[in-house]
């Protein structure tokens, strides 16, 4: 500060310049990594939900598997065309109360599949 105070009021002037210039340019720096970290940050995380994405779409999918079902006999209950290409086979308990709430949904699809669908049913015990 006693440097300051032996300065001229124009050489003050001047070094208030280039201090304000100075500032000016540091927040401009600063402006500027900011706006290119929001840009490589928004880059970064479209490439990586790119690769994810090609990842799920490329791996290779395990194949079906095979289910044994028993063949439907005259002791199942069954409602509709038996050479019916659909078959819906539930398996179900009379005391639970989701096979309750799901009823509805079967009589439904009963209704409005008419003869085009096959329905069997098992007692889930």
């Amino acid at each position: 500060m006693d440097d300051n105070h032996k300065l001229t009021k124009k050489e003050k002037k001047e070094l208030r310049k280039l201090e304000w210039q100075e500032k000016t340019k540091t927040q401009s720096r600063n402006a500027k990594l900011k706006k290119f970290s929001i840009w490589g940050g928004v880059i970064l995380g479209f490439l990586v939900v790119a690769f994810v994405l090609f990842q799920v779409v490329t791996a290779p999918t395990q194949p079906a598997q095979t289910v044994n079902i028993a063949p439907v006999s005259q002791r199942d209950i069954s409602q509709g065309n038996p050479k019916a290409k659909v078959t819906l086979i539930e398996y179900a308990d009379f005391q639970c109360p989701a096979c309750a709430a799901f009823h509805p949904i079967v009589n439904q699809i009963l209704s409005n599949y008419g003869n085009k669908l096959f329905y069997v049913y098992r007692c889930f015990l």
